[in-house]
């Protein structure tokens, strides 16, 4: 795994307080919009990349897989 990679799900694990794997899109999208300068329109793109088929949660693994096109087997 990659040393990025893995940071990333490390900041993902400091939200994901039931430690289930998943944060939810609409707690992220306060952590963007508080944490970033981030537009809207900007974290809704992204939002919509990491949560695809619209659950209302992310799988920050699978994402941060999709973003360094890293295969998880």
């Amino acid at each position: 795994m990659s040393d990025e990679k893995s940071q990333l799900i490390e900041a993902f694990y400091n939200f994901d307080h039931d430690y289930d794997g998943f944060v939810s899109v609409e707690e992220f999208r306060g952590i963007l919009r508080d944490g970033l300068p981030m537009p809207e329109p900007e974290i809704q793109e992204f939002l919509a990349a990491a949560d695809p088929n619209n659950t209302g949660f992310i799988d920050y693994k699978a994402f941060a897989a999709m973003l360094y096109s890293v295969d998880e087997s």
